[in-house]
């Protein structure tokens, strides 16, 4: 009994050791990142405000600069927003209509995780493009 007693002492001193020991104790601020275009025109503005309300972290960064994956920017945000759209209409009073092709990548691979294209009035494109994000399970990792 004694034996046990001691060696059960020994796994507890063990298990308070290590988590003391600066482990990695989950997901780091960029699993909960999404890296999105400096620029404010078009839809960014919209996805922007889309992203916030699902609890992304944004990371700004130049589009120009990034092909790919990208192991800098990917230290920063696990994913980045490419949002290529022009205005082609109004959908009435101050509601721009944009054709967009929306993609997220995911910046340790390089890989599309997520494509959107089309065209609509501002607000349904914020809405699809946050019920597909959803949909692919695209949540940031707990803080």
């Amino acid at each position: 009994m004694r034996a046990l007693s001691y060696g059960l002492a020994m796994l507890c001193a063990a298990a308070v050791a290590a988590c003391s020991t600066g482990l990695p104790r989950g997901p780091g601020p960029a699993e909960a990142s999404m890296a999105v275009s400096e620029d404010h025109f078009d839809l960014a503005n919209e996805l922007n405000r889309r992203l916030t309300a699902l609890d992304w972290r944004l990371v700004p960064y130049t589009p120009e600069s990034v092909t790919g994956a990208d192991a800098a920017l990917a230290e920063r945000a696990r994913y980045r927003l490419e949002n290529i759209s022009s205005r082609v209409g109004s959908c009435g009073a101050a509601v721009d209509q944009f054709a967009y092709h929306l993609r997220v990548i995911d910046n340790r691979s390089g890989d599309a995780v997520l494509t959107l294209k089309g065209s609509g009035c501002e607000g349904q494109v914020g809405d699809r493009f946050e019920r597909y994000m959803r949909r692919e399970g695209l949540q940031p990792a707990p803080r």
